[in-house]
């Protein structure tokens, strides 16, 4: 029997992003390429949106010119504002998206992998219903890590321990979409629920 769903809350932002977040010299996380869209396509190959007129895709997928930022299981990425609030404690800052999710949902709570693992159902204003699976933690990267820390320099070994804080889910969850068939939009007010695996 499966679990019920249980939900979270609006979809309060969504971005894509046009280039990679980290790379050049010195390799730090920038955030300059996030752009905030009102609505997001979900399609098979990752995620895109019409910005002035032009469809515009994602880094992450797969028909980027790049070509370098996709990977089926990171072609779509959520994140949580209570996870953005538990990082601002821990960091002293943490503006909302600046990790780079896709979709980011107003939170009460800290969500868990365990408690996405049946899927996370988007309920659309005209009543439709997207479900989404395969979530897993998106590993914050040692050029993010750094960046929340304020320290471009810290070693490895220094900034261990913040990124294990992140890898419990903080950094956003991320989600195959190469074995969906249709494509579908989401937009800020849509509602989300999530289910744990039953």
């Amino acid at each position: 029997m499966s679990a019920p769903w249980r939900p979270v809350g609006e979809i309060v932002l969504l971005q894509i992003q046009r280039r990679a977040l980290t790379g050049g010299r010195p390799n730090v996380y920038r955030p300059e390429p996030l752009l905030e869209v009102d609505a997001l396509a979900i399609e098979p190959g990752g995620v895109s949106a019409e910005v002035d007129g032009r469809i515009e895709l994602d880094v992450h997928h797969r028909e980027h010119p790049d070509g370098a930022g996709f990977t089926p299981d990171r072609a779509l990425s959520i994140g949580f504002t209570a996870h953005y609030a538990a990082m601002a404690e821990r960091f002293g800052s943490a503006p909302i998206g600046i990790a780079g999710e896709n979709v980011i949902v107003a939170s009460g709570q800290v969500l868990t992998q365990p408690e996405l693992a049946g899927g996370i159902r988007v309920e659309h204003a005209d009543g439709t219903v997207t479900e989404l699976d395969r979530a897993k933690v998106a590993a914050p990267c040692p050029m993010f890590t750094r960046h929340l820390r304020g320290t471009p320099d810290a070693t490895i070994e220094e900034i261990a321990e913040d990124r294990a804080f992140l890898h419990r889910g903080m950094r956003g969850f991320v989600l195959r979409l190469d074995h969906r068939a249709d494509r579908v939009v989401v937009r800020a007010g849509d509602r989300v629920s999530v289910r744990a695996a039953g």
